[in-house]
Order: structure tokens, then C-alpha cells, then sequence
């Protein structure tokens, strides 16, 4: 399957070239569960887990599309409800029982701009940074482009550490990230 193109039953869900939100969270240290409880336990640990995160970002206006067993993509209207989706999405995994000594975090990176959306798939530039993004995103963080952090209220925009412009495979120019603090029991979040 080509970079940035992910298969989804979402035909329909937008026009071509219409400009949205796309989240990719990754279950960091997923595989971990099937060492911890066994093949059969981690399956239903991760089916149970993607559940979750659908839960999460259905009340956020967000449409969860699942293409491996740790890496999820949301189709989301706006920023505000994509940063809503990535908080809503971490609290729901924290909440997670875990499966035997193992429980997955989670990285979140987020990015705003055009999709192009067929019947066999979202894909584009949007699609590719933000999978790129959520690459970089370690366990418990929020991670956008500075571009897509413009586009945020002033709430979350409060929330926000620039990170400095980074290189992205396969870019050819520079990408300046930001994380958006979400959490409370950290100094220097909101």
C-alpha cells in the first residue's frame, strides 16, 4: 500500500480534496501484550483497547479507521476537535485494564489540511504528516505541526511547546512541531 494511503469504508464520509483533520494514534509497545498474556488474550486485549479509542473520539465528531493492530487513523472536522479526540483517546487508554503485567500507551500526532477521500481510501500530503507525526509522538504525548496549532482556539493554543522546525521523511523542507500539554499531573501543562 503506498505512504499516506490507508483503506477505509469512509465513501461517502467527505468530498475529495475537502480540508479535515487527520489523527493517527499508535498503540506504543502493543506487541508487548502477546509476550505478556499469550496470542489469543492480546488479540482480544487490542480488539477491546481499538473499542476504546472508537468510543473516545465518537463524542468528538470523529471517525475511527483501523488499518494494523496499533496504528488507527481519525477523520476529524477541526483542530479543536482533533485535540479533544487525541485527550479523549489517552485518558480512554490510561483507563485501560491492562492485559497480564502489560498495558499499551499511546502517541498521537495531528495535522489539518486537504484529504483526498475514494471509496478505497483517504489518502494525500495531510494523510502522510500526520502518519509521520504520530512517529515521533512518545508515550502519552500530543504532537502537530505548528501550521495546524494556528488553526487551534485559544484554549488549546495556551497548551502548546514549540518544538522547533525538525526534518520529516519524505519532505524536502523542514516541519515545525509543536506538543499540546494535555495533562494535569505534569509541571508545565495546562
Amino acid at each position: 500500500m503506498p505512504p499516506g494511503r490507508f483503506s477505509a469504508s469512509v465513501a461517502g464520509a467527505m468530498e475529495a480534496d475537502r480540508k479535515t483533520t487527520v489523527v493517527f494514534a499508535d498503540l506504543i509497545d502493543a506487541t508487548k501484550l502477546y509476550g505478556a498474556g499469550g496470542d489469543v488474550a492480546a488479540h482480544e486485549a487490542l480488539a477491546r483497547c481499538l473499542e476504546h479509542l472508537q468510543g473516545a473520539v465518537a463524542p468528538c465528531g470523529g471517525r475511527l479507521v483501523r488499518e494494523s493492530g496499533d496504528k488507527v487513523m481519525v477523520l476529524i472536522g477541526t483542530p479543536d476537535a482533533a485535540a479533544d479526540a487525541a485527550v479523549a483517546m489517552h485518558t480512554a487508554v490510561k483507563q485501560f485494564p491492562p492485559a497480564g503485567k502489560a498495558r499499551p500507551g499511546l502517541g498521537v500526532g495531528f495535522h489539518y489540511g486537504n484529504v483526498i477521500n475514494e471509496a478505497n481510501g483517504v489518502f494525500g500530503d495531510t494523510v502522510n504528516l500526520a502518519s509521520r507525526l504520530v512517529e515521533l509522538a512518545a508515550n502519552g504525548q500530543i504532537i502537530t505541526t505548528e501550521d495546524t496549532a494556528k488553526q487551534l482556539s485559544s484554549l488549546y493554543r495556551a497548551c502548546l511547546r514549540r518544538l522547533g522546525p525538525i526534518s520529516i521523511r519524505g519532505r524536502s523542507d523542514e516541519v515545525a512541531i509543536c506538543e499540546l500539554a494535555w495533562r494535569t499531573d505534569e509541571p508545565e501543562t495546562c
